[in-house]
């Protein structure tokens, strides 16, 4: 199930609106989550593997006196690697889940901000005339799709205004006019959101606290392309190391993988389990009478 979310996450068909590859930056720019998607892919087939039956394999023992024999061994050292490709998906998963949240909050904060300069730049050609449009197709670079989508307004404003040149005149410049002001909207949404990512007013106690937990206490940022540019070697830390202020990750977050890393150790040393306590105890007293 992880794998499948995950693979449906990154896949712009199935992510009701998220742009492909989860990325932030344009998407014929960047595809920082390829590499990601193929990796959980591999993952799910290695798990398959590891869970194929043993007993067709099993050999005779002490001189053919044991026809069949213990595979406790085989099924102890088999499920401790497939204990530990699980953990890989887990972190592969909950990275994802920390971007796709990060790109929809990003995305209410723009349509928030674009909503009355629409509705104004609207009324100034077409007064009382407005369309709420879902802006989710990501596909597409954002110049072009803000051009395609006030593109696709025009029959609509056409079949409710009066047919004249005027009216042409007026819905050329407008349909101008209004792509400018979505991308530079976006542009300028984007660009303050990267500087200060936080999808925190959109979530629930638990997916809040999981949230804080990558993002403050492992480091892991919000992914575009400017924080993986740079391809430093990577820093391991002891036990005993970490960041200021308690918080514990890499110094530098060159890869995509080296993130994936951080939370993966997070949950192999059981510094995760705390959080997930906490939610859990959480939810049992909220349940409470």
């Amino acid at each position: 199930m992880l794998s499948v979310q995950c693979t449906e996450l990154i896949n712009p068909a199935t992510n009701r609106g998220l742009p492909p590859n989860l990325v932030v930056d344009e998407p014929s720019e960047s595809d920082i989550w390829k590499g990601t998607d193929i990796m959980i892919a591999a993952l799910q087939a290695e798990l398959g593997f590891l869970a194929n039956p043993a007993g067709n394999h099993v050999q005779t023992a002490e001189m053919g006196n044991q026809a069949l024999n213990s595979l406790a061994l085989i099924s102890a050292r088999y499920t401790l690697d497939a204990v530990d490709v699980l953990t890989q998906i887990s972190a592969i998963h909950l990275v994802a889940l920390c971007q796709a949240l990060d790109l929809r909050a990003m995305n209410i904060y723009f349509l928030e901000s674009f909503h009355r300069a629409f509705n104004e730049e609207a009324h100034k050609v077409f007064e009382g005339l407005s369309d709420d449009k879902a802006w989710l197709d990501h596909g597409m670079d954002s110049e072009k799709r803000f051009v395609y989508i006030i593109d696709s307004l025009q029959p609509t404003i056409l079949r409710s205004a009066p047919s004249s040149s005027e009216t042409l005149n007026a819905l050329f410049a407008w349909a101008e006019r209004c792509s400018a002001l979505a991308l530079e909207t976006f542009n300028l949404n984007r660009e303050h959101y990267i500087n200060q990512p936080d999808a925190t007013p959109f979530l629930g106690p638990a997916s809040c606290r999981m949230y804080r937990f990558v993002r403050q206490r492992l480091t892991v940022p919000f992914l575009q392309e400017s924080t993986i540019s740079t391809p430093e070697p990577e820093m391991t830390l002891s036990e005993n190391d970490s960041l200021p202020n308690g918080r514990m990750g890499l110094r530098d977050t060159p890869t995509v993988g080296s993130l994936m890393t951080v939370v993966y150790q997070s949950m192999s040393n059981g510094a995760l389990h705390a959080a997930v306590m906490d939610c859990v105890a959480e939810a049992t007293l909220e349940g409470e009478p």
